[in-house]
């Protein structure tokens, strides 16, 4: 799985830390509608959900982490992004890419932190995949270093229906870090299984969302 930073050093002329480089807008490249069956339609509600997720990357470049100990401990945000996760069998009937939008609530002061959906979400043709995500948990690591470290992390469970007509039982783990010098932003990967009909799959991928309104 590739991670959700990925070095530009040949670009930029520099060597960069190992994590503090680039968001990965890899994760969220234009779609190729890889039956050919999708209509244009199709193709450009998924073209346009990858633009915005782009979008969001580039806001947030260069990167800077956000000091762990620096997370508020009370109040709550809302965070608003994106969601891409890759199957790793590509050669099954299963939709091989599931691309969303997420909505999470971050309480800083609960046991349980995060609370929210991935929603709204296509494969890799623009078709519909019914059924939502659950995110749930939260574990903020205050002691732990960004620039070689997940920091933050929480769970998401859901049961999909993709075109044709697979039920896809997810069970996956976002793990990341906190965006900018006030956690304006949360990124990182996606990593967990994909049951459907007795097999299991590994699914891995990426998450960016930035704050929409906090309290």
């Amino acid at each position: 799985m590739t991670e959700y930073f990925q070095s530009r050093s040949n670009t930029f002329g520099k060597p960069l830390s190992p994590r503090a480089v680039l968001l990965c807008s890899f994760f969220f490249a234009s779609a190729c509608g890889g039956s050919g069956s999708s209509t244009d339609a199709q193709l450009a509600e998924l073209n346009a959900l990858n633009a915005s997720a782009d979008a969001m990357i580039e806001r947030f470049q260069p990167v800077s982490f956000t000091d762990p100990n620096m997370v508020p401990a009370v109040g709550t945000a809302n965070y608003a992004g994106y969601f891409l996760g890759q199957m790793a069998d590509t050669d099954d009937s299963l939709a091989d890419t599931l691309t969303g939008e997420m909505a999470l609530q971050v309480e800083f002061a609960a046991t349980s932190m995060v609370s929210g959906t991935v929603f709204g979400i296509l494969d890799e043709n623009g078709d519909e995949v019914t059924g939502q995500i659950d995110l749930s948990g939260g574990v903020l690591d205050r002691d732990g270093d960004p620039n070689t470290d997940a920091t933050f992390g929480f769970e998401g469970d859901g049961t999909l229906t993709d075109i044709n007509s697979n039920t896809i039982i997810l069970d996956l783990v976002f793990e990341g870090d906190f965006l900018g010098t006030d956690a304006s932003g949360i990124a990182g990967d996606i990593l967990g299984r994909a049951d459907s009909g007795g097999t299991s799959q590994a699914i891995g991928g990426a998450f960016i969302a930035e704050v929409v309104a906090s309290e």
